[in-house]
């Protein structure tokens, strides 16, 4: 019997208060998270080369047929990788719950990381996280240093030493997991260790984030091999002129834009508190998603799939 527990956590579409209710429940929304969890999540966790950990994937009850047939389907394909669990709501005890039914016992020390459905890690991710961990006390870990890629091909080296993929050990008995607040808050209420090692985790920037943006330096992703392994090959390489560009153009107006955004997404927060920043995150989403709607012509091949089976 292991003395830790290690469990990913991932919500695959669990319901929203208010406006963002939409989004997790839009077809476009449920069919994109599919295909991009099929591409970039799911085999980066199948590859990882710590294997000693679970992944539970929180789904809403009153999912579509044709999502709850797919996440069956592809749970029976890697039973060993992932676990399904429908719920309405998830808390500290339900966690805790779902992984004792895992494992039939609660290890003394819990790790839980959190990992979108539509990003990826390096193959050591779970393995670094795993290293830093203390025997006593609760610490949020952060694996600083990450690579952000497009959709259409670009890639980006990125420091974030509050970024989404955060993990939270702690002992069992008295856990509240990495889900106790936002990413970036987690430092308000413990310590803090940090692995300042090469990159580890990839977001994925595609038409449907609502938040997410490129960050960072262009760079070659020829030179992060390592931590892109399959996904590399869908990438551009840029040209000489290319990295000049970014670096002396691009670069310092992302850096002056991601300044700007905090600074109104700090006062909108001591102004209105958090459920206005929801509802602006939620507002664009759903712009995004009637434009997108509306330049599509035919429902997909991938999804008349899903529904046919």
């Amino acid at each position: 019997m292991t003395d830790t527990d290690h469990l990913l956590l991932t919500r695959f579409n669990l319901p929203s208060k208010g406006a963002e209710r939409y989004l997790r429940s839009s077809p476009d929304w449920l069919q994109s998270r599919v295909q991009l969890f099929e591409r970039y999540c799911l085999p980066s966790v199948a590859r990882q080369s710590e294997t000693g950990f679970h992944w539970i994937i929180y789904l809403d009850p009153e999912s579509p047929p044709w999502l709850k047939q797919w996440i069956g389907e592809t749970s029976r394909r890697f039973h060993s990788v992932f676990v399904p669990s429908f719920r309405a709501t998830v808390s500290q005890k339900d966690v805790l719950s779902d992984l004792v039914a895992l494992t039939g016992h609660l290890a003394p020390r819990l790790i839980t990381t959190n990992l979108d459905n539509d990003d990826a890690l390096s193959p050591d991710f779970m393995s670094r996280v795993r290293a830093l961990s203390p025997e006593q006390g609760r610490v949020a870990i952060y694996v600083d240093n990450g690579l952000i890629v497009t959709t259409d091909g670009q890639s980006y080296v990125h420091r974030d030493p509050v970024n989404a993929f955060c993990s939270v050990s702690e002992p069992s008995d008295c856990a509240i997991t990495c889900w106790a607040d936002w990413h970036t808050n987690l430092p308000d209420h413990m310590s803090v260790l940090h692995d300042a090692g090469p990159p580890a985790w990839i977001q994925v920037v595609h038409g449907h984030n609502v938040s997410n943006r490129v960050h960072g330096a262009l760079v070659d992703p020829s030179s992060y091999t390592d931590a892109l392994g399959p996904f590399a090959e869908a990438l551009r390489r840029p040209t000489p002129a290319a990295l000049r560009r970014d670096a002396f153009i691009w670069k310092p107006g992302r850096t002056l834009r991601d300044r700007m955004t905090q600074l109104i997404k700090h006062a909108i927060l001591r102004m209105t508190g958090r459920s206005t920043l929801q509802r602006i995150n939620a507002l664009r989403q759903r712009l995004r998603l009637t434009s997108a709607a509306r330049q599509s012509t035919q429902p997909s091949q991938a999804r008349g799939q899903l529904e046919e089976g």
